[in-house]
């Protein structure tokens, strides 16, 4: 059944490649018969299996996941003790604008 439906859509698509409107026609067909309606859960669990139902503290812990993804990660990279070749030539003048060095090679 989904490889006849299949072939099917992709006969559809063959016989109008060379009608724009028909092959967006077979396109949304395909689409919307994928898509429905959004449902989301009621309840989420954060990380200490804490059910939350709020919609803006479901957002705040997502927040609060999403935003230590980075650190976290970067933490578990060891530290080769390789230098990267490059040197900070950071230069801080006060009450004005961040300069950083340059160099050229």
């Amino acid at each position: 059944m989904r490889h006849s439906k299949m072939d099917h859509y992709s006969n559809l698509l063959e016989d109008n490649k060379n009608n724009i409107k028909n092959t967006w026609n077979v396109l949304n067909a395909i689409i919307k018969k994928r898509s429905g309606k959004a449902e989301y859960p009621n309840s989420f669990m954060s990380p200490n299996n804490k059910t939350i139902t709020d919609m803006a503290s479901a957002a705040e812990e997502f927040n609060t996941f999403f935003v230590g993804v980075g650190p976290g990660l970067a933490g578990e990279i060891p530290n080769t003790g390789i230098s990267d070749g490059v040197e900070s030539k950071d230069i801080y003048v006060d009450e004005t604008m961040f300069l950083r060095g340059t160099e050229e090679k």
